[in-house]
């Protein structure tokens, strides 16, 4: 009975449309999320591949753990440090112990102000089972941090550009996780031109263009 319904991707979008009659009334436009881009980070990063969400399902952390520590194999001197919290907390934890991770993947809970670990970290990784839109990809964008994401239905493909600003493996493939890692380090300079390219079209997220948007619909 709505007049019209908008959605924050065009993967939303067309899963909407799957279950509305009139598709013509469904529109997306993307997240006022970004004040402002950021000027270029020269700032020299760390072996740190960053993740950021709430620990639970659908984030699927199980995915990136254990991607990572095959990765470890190869790239030793490598951190994985997540920010968040969730109920899938102590499952997390023990799946760290028993791959032996102890000394290389910190779970440091609730961060308010991430910015400071996006300055410095060298790979974003985040292995979601789906997404709406995905802010933090936004933001790793924002920071130029080449990222490693799963081409799930909607959200973080868009924002990536498919395969053209970033490396995307099949939701819970944590092979196919590792082998992208390895090459996103191996070759960080063709990684960063990806991101780069990524974050020319980030002005979509910005408040200047999507709120005269809304206001327009």
């Amino acid at each position: 009975l709505a007049d019209g319904i908008l959605t924050n991707s065009n993967g939303s979008k067309k899963s909407l449309g799957l279950f509305i009659l009139n598709k013509n009334k469904i529109k997306t436009i993307y997240n006022p999320y970004l004040f402002g881009i950021k000027n270029k980070n020269t700032r020299k990063k760390k072996n740190i591949i960053l993740s950021i969400g709430r620990l639970r399902k659908q984030k699927d952390f199980q995915t990136l753990i254990k991607g990572f520590s095959k990765f470890l194999q190869k790239f030793p001197n490598y951190k994985l440090i997540i920010l968040g919290d969730g109920p899938d907390k102590i499952k997390i934890l023990k799946l760290i112990s028993n791959l032996k991770l102890e000394n290389n993947v910190i779970l440091k809970g609730w961060v308010k102000n991430t910015g400071n670990y996006l300055l410095n970290c060298k790979v974003f990784a985040l292995t979601s089972l789906y997404e709406g839109l995905g802010n933090v990809y936004i933001d790793a964008v924002n920071y130029e941090i080449p990222c490693v994401y799963t081409k799930c239905k909607s959200g973080p493909n868009e924002i990536l550009l498919n395969n053209k600003g970033g490396y995307p493996i099949k939701v819970g493939n944590y092979n196919e996780l590792s082998k992208n890692l390895e090459k996103c380090v191996s070759n960080y300079s063709k990684s960063m031109k990806m991101i780069l390219y990524a974050k020319k079209k980030i002005d979509r997220f910005t408040y200047k263009k999507t709120c005269p948007e809304y206001l327009k619909y």
